[in-house]
């Protein structure tokens, strides 16, 4: 199954994210940052990233930028809660930066498994994926 990276500043939402995917088959690899992040994706094959914008050391904006310009086919999904120019505008732009899923925090996690499912081209319909879809309703 895929490789999923989660690059999150707070803990909780890194454990959150980790068992919900690994419930659905998928390796998850955890970073604290955008600088770390970028680390990881030359360490690793991964084949997702789910990426706060703002983080310390390295933002997950700059993170972005540095990644696809390593790999213009990365596949990233954002997830924030907000930031100095707000969270509605910093959602809106990632549009142009190529990333097709921007959610606010809090999101719904459902929304967030069916992003990824379909960027990684997974049937939405598995065992799995059910189960938990039904845990979260």
């Amino acid at each position: 199954m895929a490789r999923i990276m989660v690059v999150d500043d707070e803990i909780e939402i890194q454990i959150f994210l980790q068992d919900t995917f690994q419930q659905l088959g998928y390796e998850v690899i955890l970073a604290e940052n955008g600088k770390k992040a970028v680390q990881y994706y030359r360490e690793y094959a991964i084949d997702l990233v789910i990426m706060d914008l703002f983080m310390p050391e390295k933002e997950g904006l700059r993170a972005i930028v540095e990644l696809q310009l390593e790999d213009p086919a990365i596949q990233i999904i954002v997830i924030s809660g907000g930031g100095k120019m707000g969270r509605t505008d910093m959602l809106a732009l990632m549009k142009d930066f190529g990333v097709p899923y921007a959610f606010a925090k809090p999101f719904r996690v459902l929304e967030l498994v069916r992003a990824v499912n379909t960027l990684l081209t997974v049937d939405d319909q598995t065992p799995q994926t059910y189960a938990l879809y039904q845990t979260l309703r």
